[in-house]
């Protein structure tokens, strides 16, 4: 009878250790999941919201989400620089050269922007000049070489080799996986696609394109109204009512308008600049007069109660191009930097934190070269776009005359005291961190 209670007493003390290992199990079990559970929230939380939140619900600061741009003016190509470009050794157009000294520039920022004021054609529509321009495919080529992920197609020389050339460019571009706006091959594509979305690095933008003209150097009755974004008010609006919807972090628009070489900006393009920031773009990007106008930025209330300081650069001039005068040889690439990261109460807000620019110089040199089926010796013109700070001692490979030399710094010189007034408004204002 003893043993059968010292056996009960040793069954109950068992069952109790075994209760009290299995709370114990359970409890770890439950400590090992809440950790779980944490570092999912907070992996997420990084990932995600740029924020971590703690046991107490408040939010900790997190990273800052930046994204830098690089945006330039109008691309061109005359038959001068294509017959420059040309390798009668391939029987092929090489512009790498033309290039070369700038890709880094290009390449170094997230998002790469030009102005396209040309045509891919094909063989069979032409590779020609002023007043139809048509260049070979091997430009978008290079140009996806050199860095570029965005180029506008809303110019006034879209239409120079037609509706066929207007579609096989964009079809040339979707090929070469360009982003491009402003330009449609069907109805259908202009309803769905009024404007295109940059995302990267956790940052969101809207970019539209729109361009005052086309040329009618030839009958413009088969260019149907919605092949063209053309800078119309009750368009605009309608756009960008329709941009504000999906909360973008930053709207951009990209303009090409008259007049062309002066070097500030006209009424005509105040006055569509003004439509634009009234309702809603954030920045102003512009392009065709062929030379740079200044930069700046104008503190604007939108239509949406909206006030803050927006960025407009009236024209970015030509980044390539054979025109020979003083200041559309010159140019600028435009460099900036968004910042995304959230405020006191916890909100995200995006705004520009860093304006820059590099003055560039359109160089020309003749050199001798074997051409034509006979190979015979023909003096040609080649191009080449050069930062101006990287000559400024022309100790490059690349030498220039003095004569070109001196004309490139005399540009040089005029463009930082044309931009200074600007850009000395834009330090405040990013100073300020408005």
């Amino acid at each position: 009878m003893r043993e059968k209670v010292e056996t009960s007493e040793a069954s109950l003390h068992r069952q109790k250790s075994q209760s009290k290992l299995w709370r114990q199990g359970t409890m770890m079990r439950q400590s090992q999941l809440q950790r779980i559970m944490i570092g999912i929230v907070t992996l997420f939380g990084l990932m995600g919201s740029g924020a971590v939140y703690g046991n107490k619900g408040q939010v900790t600061k997190g990273e800052t989400k930046t994204l830098s741009f690089a945006v330039v003016g109008d691309i061109m190509m005359s038959p001068r620089m294509l017959r420059g470009a040309f390798d009668w050794s391939c029987k092929c157009y090489k512009f790498g050269p033309m290039f070369s000294h700038i890709k880094p520039w290009i390449a170094k920022a997230d998002v790469a922007i030009g102005n396209l004021e040309t045509t891919f054609p094909g063989p069979k529509g032409g590779y020609t000049g002023f007043p139809f321009f048509g260049a070979p495919d091997e430009l978008g080529r290079e140009l996806k070489r050199v860095g570029f992920d965005v180029l506008i197609t809303a110019n006034n020389h879209i239409f120079d080799k037609k509706t066929a050339g207007l579609v096989r460019t964009l079809n040339v571009l979707d090929r070469m996986k360009f982003q491009h706006v402003g330009v449609y091959r069907s109805l259908k594509e202009n309803k769905g696609k009024r404007f295109i979305v940059i995302q990267k690095n956790g940052i969101r933008i809207a970019l539209l394109a729109y361009t005052s003209h086309v040329n009618s150097y030839h009958s413009l009755r088969t260019l149907k109204k919605y092949h063209v974004n053309y800078m119309r008010y009750k368009e605009i609006k309608r756009d960008l009512q329709a941009v504000r919807k999906h909360k973008f972090d930053m709207v951009v628009v990209y303009m090409h308008s008259w007049p062309e070489h002066k070097n500030f900006p006209h009424p005509y393009q105040k006055k569509r600049v003004g439509w634009f920031l009234k309702w809603g773009a954030d920045m102003v990007l512009g392009s065709h007069p062929h030379v740079v106008q200044p930069i700046t930025m104008l503190k604007v209330r939108d239509k949406f109660n909206v006030t803050k300081h927006r960025l407009v650069a009236w024209s970015l001039g030509n980044f390539v191009s054979s025109m020979s005068s003083f200041y559309s040889r010159g140019s600028i690439m435009l460099f900036f930097n968004l910042e995304k990261k959230r405020d006191a109460k916890g909100r995200w807000k995006t705004r520009v934190s860093k304006v820059s620019y590099q003055p560039i110089w359109t160089h020309r040199e003749k050199v001798t070269r074997r051409v034509g089926k006979r190979r015979r010796k023909r003096k040609v013109w080649t191009f080449s776009v050069l930062p101006i700070s990287t000559f400024r001692k022309n100790d490059q490979p690349t030498k220039l005359s003095r004569w070109s030399y001196r004309r490139m710094m005399r540009y040089n010189r005029f463009i930082q005291r044309h931009l200074k007034k600007g850009l000395r408004i834009i330090q405040r204002v990013l100073d300020s961190k408005q």
